[in-house]
């Protein structure tokens, strides 16, 4: 009953919220210093996406920034790239197309870098960035000051794994995650239709957290977790396996049974190795904001 009664509570405020950002000037508000698609958004001299289309290609100039909607990108090559004269870096973010081998062959010598959420492609100029936390403006599971009180909470975390997804979202993937899970005995599944607030409290109190694929490769599931203190468990793509290298502490496995023999003597040694050392600095967005004003900037794979 009380759940009930905060998320309808919680629900009323999003509405409203969402109707102030709908009547705003700024439809799309940055998280910063938090990583997400709309803070990467306001980095960039030139936006072409659902909202804005300012980009002048006669304009541009040499290492400038373009954000692109990744659900524009097509257009984008196809109708205003070819008119661009200059070398420029492009930022694809905020949608789940994939930034694969179907686009890389409108990759030219135009392009400096390719800085995209959801890199499934070993492209030497194709850079993966993190899909981060929820854009502000949905005001549900990205709000800014629910992770900056949680953030400075002191809590005592659990040797044990948290889980709580929507199959539907990808069921090749989920459902094999799930059906393995539900019988593991060191994980927990979250209860249905609790909001974010309450989602994020108990989050908080885990060392690992299960974050399958969903719509796309990569998964705000696995930047929450990452911003709260847990070892999000992914599974390898070039993007994940990118930012393993970067120092992010996470756990890549190519099959669920990899967990077969885990206690929480291994959970707890597991989290202190992969947490030893970690920079929190990865977790803002002026990390990858200094990647992208290099001189220039190879990933070396």
């Amino acid at each position: 009953m009380l759940i009930t009664v905060k998320n309808k509570l919680f629900g009323l405020k999003r509405e409203l919220f969402r109707y102030l950002i709908r009547h705003s000037s700024n439809k799309r508000p940055d998280s910063y210093p938090y990583i997400t698609g709309d803070t990467f958004r306001i980095y960039a001299n030139y936006i072409h996406d659902d909202v804005s289309q300012t980009i002048k290609p006669e304009k541009v100039e040499y290492k400038q920034k373009i954000f692109v909607g990744i659900e524009q990108v097509e257009y984008f090559f196809k109708h205003i790239h070819p008119d661009i004269k200059n070398p420029y870096i492009l930022i694809t973010h905020n949608g789940d197309i994939a930034v694969d081998d179907k686009l890389t062959p409108y990759i030219d010598e135009k392009i400096i870098n390719w800085f995209g959420q959801n890199v499934n492609t070993g492209h030497e100029k194709v850079i993966p960035i993190p899909i981060g936390i929820e854009n502000t403006k949905y005001y549900c599971n990205g709000i800014v000051s629910m992770f900056n009180a949680l953030i400075k909470k002191k809590v005592n975390k659990q040797n044990r794994i948290l889980y709580g997804f929507k199959i539907a979202t990808n069921v090749a993937e989920r459902q094999v995650a799930y059906d393995y899970l539900v019988n593991h005995k060191l994980a927990d599944g979250i209860p249905k239709r609790i909001n974010p607030k309450i989602y994020l409290n108990m989050l908080n109190k885990y060392k690992f957290v299960a974050s399958p694929p969903g719509n796309g490769i990569d998964c705000h599931r696995t930047w929450e977790a990452l911003y709260l203190g847990a070892v999000p468990i992914v599974k390898s793509s070039p993007g994940i396996e990118y930012f393993k290298k970067l120092g992010y502490p996470m756990w890549i496995v190519n099959d669920w049974t990899e967990l077969n023999n885990v206690d929480e003597s291994f959970l707890q040694k597991k989290y202190e190795k992969l947490m030893n050392n970690f920079d929190s600095n990865l977790l803002k967005i002026d990390f990858w904001i200094e990647k992208m004003n290099l001189p220039s900037y190879d990933k070396d794979y």
